[in-house]
């Protein structure tokens, strides 16, 4: 792993926004970590990066945290979600540092509708809670 930089630009736009303000904590960790990765650490694919559980659990992040942190900065427009790894093991989410925040955070359209982390509306597997409610899905087919 790269050394991160001492600083982290921030605009003072942002920081005074009501979005920025409402963030949670973990949130603002979150994208102020994003904000400072070197662009080799962050894994840069065509300007989009990932940023996996892993990296999040080094600097004391819980899976469950991480991933509200995620949803927050999503739905706020300070990141956006360029493609879903749909929660299968290995395949990690593509991120793009967005400035939808200055607009209100209104979601763009990024290959689809991936507004939300995780398996896609109609997976059957998303629904399962129990064994019977598999025995039962699998009868209906």
């Amino acid at each position: 792993m790269n050394q991160s930089r001492p600083y982290t630009k921030v605009e003072l736009s942002m920081i005074v926004n009501d979005r920025f303000i409402k963030l949670s904590g973990a949130a603002k960790a979150v994208l102020l970590l994003m904000l400072s990765k070197d662009q080799d650490e962050r894994q840069y694919v065509d300007g989009n990066f990932v940023f996996p559980v892993g990296i999040a659990a080094v600097y004391g992040f819980s899976p469950g945290v991480f991933g509200r942190a995620l949803d927050d900065l999503i739905g706020g427009g300070f990141i956006d979600l360029v493609s879903t790894g749909m929660g299968i093991y290995k395949v990690q989410n593509l991120y793009r540092i967005s400035d939808r925040w200055r607009n209100g955070g209104k979601p763009m359209r990024v290959r689809g509708n991936l507004g939300k982390r995780g398996f896609r509306p109609g997976n059957c597997l998303g629904a399962v809670k129990s064994r019977q409610d598999a025995m039962r899905m699998r009868a209906h087919r």
